[in-house]
């Protein structure tokens, strides 16, 4: 390189070079101050595309909205976000696959729906499997592996309306590994690395923080994605086919099964009329299987809607704590379990 070409290109590689250093500085000072890190309990999974740290606890700290922000998470030796009992290899449990409206980190760990069910049931063990971001695909993959290290006596699944375009999604990312499928291993290696950055999980946090505070309307944000959402079938979709098999290898391992989608909290607060086209063919699928009990959220929904007495909150799509208790009301009923 001559002097003329260094002297052109010397600002860029200065300016360059000044950043990347300036970004090394700042992981390292994150991660003694332990800082931008340790907030996510994810890890990636060749099995299961993502799956939940075990023995692990964090704080929740959400950049986009207030709900859950500064509550203590703990997930158990298996994944489970613990419901009040300790769960053992080998233990016969009534398990709950589902999507953040299972996970529930929105609200303590106690006052989520699978916790206050656990509270009525004494003498059943209930285990919470929801993890954010699953859809029918990851769940069942989730439960082929569960159902060889626990006796499960039924699976209460969780429907939300984002599931056909994740299934969608999800499959895209399996290859074919030896006659088995696997989700990429290049993929997960990438994102693992991203998620370990501390400096990158700052700046990102930081960049949504200042989005959301001061050039998005939140609350119209997730009304209006809330409300596309919902307006699409499971029929004839990949996600129909994923049910239907995952319902009959639950019929052939004897057990019993219980299914609901949560209902638009479009219609909800605004009291439209009707529900969802994805609620509607949820509810359709179900009726044609002769295995699954459909548990039917909106009723309730409804009579608590006429009384603006809502279950989602306000400026976050997901189940307020009344909303929990709504929904292990419904469940504890279909389940026809007393307490005991």
């Amino acid at each position: 390189m001559n002097k003329l070409t260094w002297r052109k290109y010397y600002p860029f590689l200065s300016i360059g070079l000044s950043l990347l250093i300036s970004l090394l500085l700042l992981e390292v000072v994150l991660r003694i101050l332990n800082l931008g890190y340790d907030d996510a309990g994810f890890q990636y999974s060749s099995e299961v595309h993502h799956e939940h740290k075990k023995d692990f606890t964090f704080v929740i700290d959400n950049p986009a909205v207030e709900e859950g922000n500064g509550l203590n998470i703990r997930y158990d030796q298996h994944g489970f976000i613990p419901s009040g009992k300790e769960i053992r290899d080998n233990d016969t449990i009534i398990l709950f696959c589902g999507d953040s409206y299972t996970e529930a980190l929105q609200v303590p760990a106690e006052k989520n729906f699978v916790s206050i069910i656990q509270s009525k049931l004494p003498n059943k063990k209930v285990a919470n499997a929801g993890v954010g971001s699953y859809s029918p695909l990851l769940m069942r993959l989730d439960y082929q592996r569960k159902k060889k290290q626990f006796h499960i006596e039924k699976v209460i699944i969780q429907l939300y309306a984002n599931d056909v375009a994740e299934d969608s999604l999800f499959a895209g990312k399996l290859v074919s590994n030896g006659g088995q499928y696997t989700f990429e291993e290049n993929e997960l290696a990438r994102l693992e690395w991203y998620r370990k950055s501390y400096a990158v999980r700052y700046l990102r946090k930081t960049y949504i923080r200042f989005h959301f505070a001061y050039f998005a309307d939140h609350s119209a944000f997730i009304m209006d994605k809330n409300y596309a959402e919902h307006q699409k079938s499971l029929l004839e979709t990949l996600t129909e086919e994923i049910m239907l098999d995952w319902l009959k290898e639950l019929a052939s391992d004897g057990v019993e099964v219980f299914v609901m989608t949560i209902p638009s909290r479009s219609i909800h607060l605004n009291h439209l009329e009707g529900e969802s086209l994805m609620y509607q063919s949820s509810e359709e699928l179900m009726s044609r299987v002769p295995n699954a009990n459909w548990i039917p959220l909106k009723p309730l929904f409804d009579e608590h809607a006429v009384k603006e007495d809502f279950l989602f909150f306000d400026n976050d799509i997901h189940l307020n704590e009344k909303g929990h208790q709504a929904v292990a009301s419904m469940v504890l009923n279909a389940i026809a379990l007393e307490k005991e």
